[in-house]
């Protein structure tokens, strides 16, 4: 018996259209690894930075700054969803109050009702404060943003939109929002990751593209020749004989 082929049209149209895409796909997660990586060096070499003032003209994300001023206690949004140590609450967001600029501040992590009756109880310190920060730039999402069915505050809100919430409370925004250092005044439960996905989990992804796509190819193969029958046969052969 010698090998023959018998091309199916159909599966070899499917075959011709998702392997590039497979490929691709593992490819780009490869190209998302290596940006990773250059942002976690960028990071790091910010960090190394001593701290500026907040007014400092051309901050960099994840620049380490001090500020004072006083939190606007009454004025507060509480980001939904968010995960720590396996439970769900949220991410205290409130505006700073310096030199008649109003900040964006993320506070950290609160606990939330898992029945959703209530809300969190945020404690806020008092009066003139000195507080220690990083900036960060959230990543901009297509949603618009969505103030809620609250009318009065705090106001629950499922992703950081900061032209939405600074025009919430009527000010000029920045492009940062500052978060907490765990040390600071006025910080909750900080310790947000540098970045949501790691260069890992990207190569990981591009192993299971790459898998697919070998999958595929492998199951095209086999479907459109006849290998097994071969090797089954040559395995028979060697019993036998």
């Amino acid at each position: 018996m010698s090998l023959t082929l018998n091309f199916n049209l159909r599966i070899t149209i499917l075959t011709v259209i998702f392997l590039p895409i497979l490929i691709s796909l593992g490819f780009w997660q490869i190209e998302r690894a290596d940006e990773k990586h250059s942002i976690i060096s960028e990071i790091s070499k910010v960090k190394r930075a001593p701290a500026l003032l907040w007014h400092t003209t051309d901050l960099l994300p994840y620049q380490l700054v001090t500020v004072e001023g006083t939190f606007d206690e009454n004025r507060y949004w509480l980001l939904d969803n968010q995960v720590r140590r396996g439970k769900v609450g949220f991410d205290v967001i409130m505006p700073f109050v310096s030199k008649g600029t109003v900040i964006l501040v993320n506070r950290g992590w609160v606990e939330g009702d898992l029945s959703r009756r209530t809300l969190p109880s945020v404690e806020t310190p008092l009066g003139k404060l000195k507080i220690t920060a990083r900036t960060y730039k959230p990543f901009v999402k297509l949603e618009a943003y969505d103030r809620g069915k609250e009318v009065d505050w705090p106001r629950i809100i499922g992703n950081l939109n900061i032209a939405g919430m600074a025009a919430d409370i009527k000010i000029n925004h920045s492009e940062y929002i500052l978060r907490l250092q765990q040390d600071s005044s006025g910080a909750l439960h900080t310790g947000w990751p540098e970045i949501n996905v790691s260069a890992a989990k990207h190569k990981g992804y591009a192993v299971q593209w790459f898998a697919m796509a070998f999958a595929l190819l492998l199951m095209y193969v086999l479907s459109s020749s006849n290998i097994l029958s071969l090797l089954s046969k040559k395995a028979n052969n060697k019993r036998n004989g």
